[in-house]
């Protein structure tokens, strides 16, 4: 076996140096930003209706208190999104990050 990360379990969440290791806590997104990538969890993006945005909602479901996103851009990149708000599919929009 190889060791891709050594480090305590709350800096490799707060920080996972690997899609693999986001993998290990869950659904999660790539977000491309100034040339660096971030691997991030739903929680940490937000979606915001509006009909010139760049994104669709693909799917949506309760879960546990709040809304879980598949949200799709004109780009073709998925996300990941918890929302406090109820969406229907199909609602255009954006997503933006809200913990970086």
């Amino acid at each position: 076996g190889e060791v891709l990360a050594f480090d305590a379990v709350k800096p490799l969440y707060q920080n996972p140096p690997n899609a693999y290791i986001a993998g290990l806590f869950g659904e999660f997104s790539v977000w491309h930003e100034h040339d660096k990538v971030q691997y991030v969890f739903p929680h940490q993006l937000q979606f915001a209706a509006d009909p010139q945005g760049d994104c669709h909602i693909e799917d949506a479901f309760f879960r546990g208190g709040t809304y879980f996103l598949h949200v799709l851009s004109d780009q073709q990149k998925r996300y990941w999104v918890q929302s406090a708000h109820e969406y229907s599919v199909g609602t255009q929009g954006k997503v933006s990050l809200v913990v970086g």
